[in-house]
């Protein structure tokens, strides 16, 4: 491999770079928003203020993932 393949090459993995932080930044706004949203859905329909003190906290954490991660699946496609 010649200097130039080389520079090359180092410049496109620091563009692909570039994109996908881009992509994680846009996705933590995603996230962020998703939760919010899925949290005053939650407590709209009952569910006791949620925050870290919540005693099913940690399944209402898990369950969100869940449902985030289908959704960004199935966006994917």
């Amino acid at each position: 491999m010649n200097i130039q393949e080389e520079m090359d090459r180092i410049f496109k993995v620091q563009q692909d770079n570039l994109e996908n932080e881009r992509k994680f930044k846009e996705l933590g706004r995603d996230f962020i928003n998703f939760q919010d949203d899925f949290y005053n859905l939650l407590e709209k329909y009952g569910v006791d203020s949620i925050d870290i003190e919540h005693p099913e906290f940690n399944k209402i954490c898990n369950l969100r993932n869940k449902i985030f991660d289908f959704i960004e699946n199935e966006v994917a496609k």
